[in-house]
């Protein structure tokens, strides 16, 4: 064969060679990030599950993904059809909502944590109630509350109904759009207290607990989480929820505060 022509056929054979190379390696599916679909009470906690998840290295070189928001946005996101591979909740009825319309793999559907939920003012306030019936104070002009739909607001309100106070506090209320929204106003002292989950008000220096509301006061608290259905990643999700029932998972849950 001619010098010139070998020469021409191993630049074709080693430009096919670098093509066949590259994509072998190309990221596949299953190398995009896991998705963690989650309540916006979870922003602090669960990118530290996700960190010890990985340390372990059952799953692989699996990256984590989050997208936090309130529970009920959340809920109506995938019900729509957006995808995640996995959905925690802070209320049950969302993930009933969800599991109805078949958005989840319900088998894999488990309660994990609880909470409880708080009067918060701002840390140097002056203003200290102590009892539900105390935000009947005129010196509270501003009440934070998540919105109706999201499950600390439908929390809150409940609470503030079985203590008699709901319907004479209706033109102070102002609505966030999630729980960490309603506690930032409060932190701001854009609003004289607020109503937030446990969870939330230990990690804000902003704002400091005035009281906790009675568990009875309110419908019971319950964290759960399950698979999205058609997630790209079956293994991966049933993985990391398993190991958020693990006793390594339970410790950083316990450390945030939930129950």
């Amino acid at each position: 064969m001619h010098p010139v022509v070998k020469a021409i056929f191993k630049a074709i054979f080693a430009e096919i060679f670098l093509l066949v190379s590259s994509m072998i390696i190309t990221p596949s599916a299953s190398a995009e990030p896991l998705l963690i679909m989650a309540a916006s009470s979870l922003t602090n906690v669960l990118p530290e599950v996700a960190r010890a998840w990985k340390a372990q290295g059952a799953q692989g070189s699996q990256e984590v993904s989050f997208s936090f928001e309130s529970t009920s946005r959340l809920a109506q996101q995938i019900t729509a059809g957006a995808p995640g591979d996995v959905f925690f909740s802070a209320d049950r009825a969302w993930m009933d909502q969800v599991e109805k319309v078949g958005k989840i793999d319900k088998e894999t559907r488990v309660t994990l944590l609880s909470n409880r939920i708080v009067l918060v003012v701002s840390a140097d306030s002056s203003f200290a109630p102590t009892s539900a019936a105390a935000l009947l104070d005129p010196h509270l002009k501003h009440l934070a509350l998540a919105g109706e739909a999201v499950p600390a607001g439908r929390f809150a309100r409940a609470a503030l109904k079985t203590n008699g106070v709901l319907a004479k506090l209706q033109d102070r209320i102002v609505n966030a759009e999630n729980v960490r929204g309603a506690l930032l106003w409060v932190a701001r002292k854009e609003a004289e207290a607020g109503i937030v989950f446990e969870t939330d008000a230990r990690i804000e220096p902003g704002v400091k607990t005035a009281f906790v509301f009675p568990e009875s006061s309110h419908p019971k608290i319950e964290y759960s989480a399950s698979v999205i259905h058609g997630t790209k990643h079956p293994r991966a999700s049933r993985l990391f929820l398993e190991f958020c029932k693990s006793a390594a998972a339970k410790k950083l849950f316990v450390a945030a505060g939930f129950r």
